[in-house]
């Protein structure tokens, strides 16, 4: 019998407002955040925390805390907004134009860095919603892992993959890579 792989576990957490894009109510930040924190350091775990820019900009004291406990702090857009194609129908949600993505971005993207002095290299969509224009901004941007695409069980393992520029979905020829997560779709 031959020996058994190495396994790891990679733990990230959406640092947003506390329903997404309908409150700007930020409770678990306040209040949840630094338990969570302590929690890690007990247990010596680091993790990726995904920050949303209104939430980062809410508490950038407690951007600043994650990131000097040794914690990575990506990006998590602007302001929970979707960037890409709905995969289902929520009340008042609505897409932002391709053209748009690249500021929202870089928004999010200079605030993480201005607070933490650090360049954020992570990020995840809201909802996991992502398109093509936002994969490729992200790797103009230098990102080194998107985790925005969902495991999907029906499909068999995903392995981390370099997406190809107009099909996240597919292994392709863009520098940043894609980290597929264990997330949540309807119905489950």
């Amino acid at each position: 019998m031959g020996a058994i792989p190495d396994k790891h576990i990679v733990l990230s957490f959406d640092t947003e407002s506390d329903i997404g894009s309908w409150t700007q109510d930020y409770t678990s930040i306040d209040r949840t955040l630094p338990l969570l924190l302590d929690l890690l350091d007990r247990r010596q775990v680091r993790a990726s925390f995904l920050w949303e820019g209104k939430a980062a900009l809410h508490r950038p004291d407690r951007l600043l805390e994650t990131a000097r406990r040794g914690h990575d702090c990506g990006c998590h857009s602007y302001q929970h907004e979707t960037l890409g194609e709905p995969s289902y129908f929520i009340p008042g949600d609505r897409s932002v134009l391709p053209e748009e993505i690249d500021n929202r971005l870089r928004r999010n993207t200079d605030i993480v860095r201005q607070v933490t002095g650090l360049v954020p290299v992570s990020f995840r969509a809201p909802r996991l919603w992502g398109s093509p224009a936002m994969l490729r901004c992200l790797d103009d941007l230098g990102y080194l892992v998107d985790s925005t695409c969902e495991i999907r069980s029906d499909e068999g393992e995903w392995f981390p993959y370099h997406p190809d520029p107009e099909d996240a979905d597919r292994p392709g020829t863009l520098r940043i890579l894609e980290f597929p997560v264990a997330g949540l779709t309807p119905g489950m």
